[in-house]
């Protein structure tokens, strides 16, 4: 396969993606109060969906503007017209299973034709390659439209068949023509966690409002910090000594052709997903710890945020292995430890939760750079 040309060297984000980026999280933010209000494994499920459908259509995006430029007034007000798209659908995102189901529909079938047309402007083999994946983006967001329509109990079905669908598409390798500038996708992707792990901390205030200024309020919101700090840092700070953005960067680069857009699609697409519903659970578990301080954590919000931190470390370590930068065997522990915090959050209180975390994640942390400088295993 010839190699289809990438953006230029040293290419960087440009402020229009951080500001798509900025709405885009909106609907991370509505999920996450869905996940916080949610009833049952249902609630669980719904929120899922909502998610991975979102986010497929973001990381369309995100190689879109990796061949597309943004210079171009045209090219800039189809991306607004996207970004609309994403907005109204965030909007409707707390009855997307219900009432606004169509609205939520019709608003991501927007996107998803922008998507589509925009990618036709590339410079490059990937404005044929997007005509292999288009039409299943767009049969999945007809899906979502017919589940608005009819309701009732076809609605799960075939949302899942929506989310399914474009995820299916990556097992008959229609990756493979698409070009892909490793430090302008990898940069892309890590500003979005940076933002979703930012309204990470707006979930502290929003779990705050109402309450009495108190030394537990205090305590509890600092723990919450330093939580949200080390799932930065175990991302962004180089846990082993070197960021794993860094060496995600330099494994992309390292690669070329259809193992390049393969390994970017599998790390940032499904194990970044992984990450980002890891944020998502952790976000809904700190609200619910910082609302209800006194007494035990109820047994949603203990293994929320349990979930949501195991999860994280999960995605970590999955996408280490796909990109080869590290086994992730300290991210699999910790995953593993978090679980059981919940029954620290059941028996003793959200406080300590939140405690028992954070010095599980800071341990995580130490155990892998200390086992980078060859003092013990590799991590």
């Amino acid at each position: 396969m010839t190699l289809a040309p990438e953006l230029t060297p040293g290419s960087r984000v440009s402020t229009l993606e951080l500001f798509f980026d900025l709405v885009f999280v909106f609907t991370v933010t509505q999920v996450t109060g869905g996940v916080a209000q949610a009833h049952g494994p249902t609630g669980y499920g719904q929120a899922a969906l909502i998610l991975g459908v979102l986010w497929w259509m973001y990381g369309g995006y995100a190689w879109l503007t990796n061949n597309v430029g943004t210079d171009s007034p045209l090219n800039r007000l189809l991306l607004l017209g996207g970004m609309f798209g994403f907005l109204v659908a965030a909007l409707t995102i707390p009855s997307a299973f219900g009432a606004g189901g169509l609205a939520f529909g019709l608003a991501y079938l927007l996107v998803t034709l922008i998507h589509a047309a925009l990618f036709t402007h590339a410079q490059n083999s990937s404005a044929l390659a997007i005509l292999r994946i288009a039409p299943f983006n767009l049969t999945g967001a007809l899906l979502v439209i017919l589940a608005g329509i009819l309701g009732g109990p076809y609605r799960l079905p075939l949302w899942g068949l929506a989310f399914l669908l474009p995820v299916a598409s990556t097992l008959f390798r229609r990756y493979g023509a698409f070009s892909l500038s490793p430090g302008h996708f990898v940069e892309r992707h890590g500003l979005v966690l940076i933002i979703a792990l930012g309204e990470s901390v707006v979930s502290i205030g929003v779990g705050a409002a109402g309450l009495p200024i108190s030394a537990r309020l205090v305590l509890a919101s600092g723990l919450a910090l330093a939580l949200v700090a080390a799932l930065w840092w175990s991302y962004f700070g180089g846990g082993g000594g070197t960021s794993d953005e860094s060496r995600a960067e330099h494994a992309l680069g390292r690669a070329s052709g259809e193992e390049r857009a393969r390994m970017a699609l599998f790390a940032f697409g499904y194990a970044y997903l992984a990450i980002l519903a890891g944020v998502v659970l952790a976000s809904a578990g700190v609200k619910g710890v910082i609302a209800h301080l006194e007494g035990h954590a109820s047994p949603q919000v203990a293994w929320t945020l349990a979930g949501g931190a195991a999860l994280y470390l999960l995605g970590e370590s999955w996408f280490r292995q796909i990109l080869g930068i590290g086994r992730g065997r300290g991210r699999l522990l910790g995953a593993l430890l978090a679980l059981p915090t919940a029954l620290i959050g059941l028996s003793m209180g959200g406080l300590w939760q939140l405690l028992a975390l954070v010095l599980l994640l800071l341990a995580t942390l130490l155990w892998e750079r200390r086992a980078a400088t060859g003092i013990g295993g590799g991590a």
